[in-house]
C-alpha cells in the first residue's frame, strides 16, 4: 500500500483518539518528515491540518444528526486535547 494511503488510513482509523506524527510515522515505517513533506505534497496541507479538518467535519455531521451536549461531542472528538507535534 502506498505511504499516504497507509497514512490516511492510520489517520481515519485513529482520529477519535490522540495523534501524534511519531506514533503515525511508527505505524507507517517512515521517517516523520519524509511523511510529512509527502503528505504536504500529495494534498497541500500538513497532517495537523488535515486531521483538524477530519475531527470538525466529524463533529459537524454528529451535531447535525443528533442533539447531544456540544461539550460532549467536542470531548468524544479530541478537541480539548492538542495535536502532539
Amino acid at each position: 500500500m502506498p505511504l499516504l494511503d497507509r497514512l490516511v488510513w492510520q489517520i481515519e482509523m485513529n482520529l477519535h483518539s490522540e495523534l501524534s506524527l511519531a506514533s503515525l510515522s511508527e505505524r507507517c515505517a517512515v521517517n516523520i518528515n519524509h511523511m510529512c513533506r509527502v503528505f504536504q505534497f500529495a494534498t497541500g496541507m500538513s497532517i495537523k491540518s488535515y486531521v483538524r479538518a477530519r475531527r470538525l467535519s466529524n463533529a459537524a455531521h454528529t451535531i447535525a444528526s443528533s442533539d447531544p451536549n456540544i461539550l460532549s461531542i467536542a470531548c468524544k472528538r479530541e478537541f480539548l486535547r492538542t495535536f502532539c507535534i
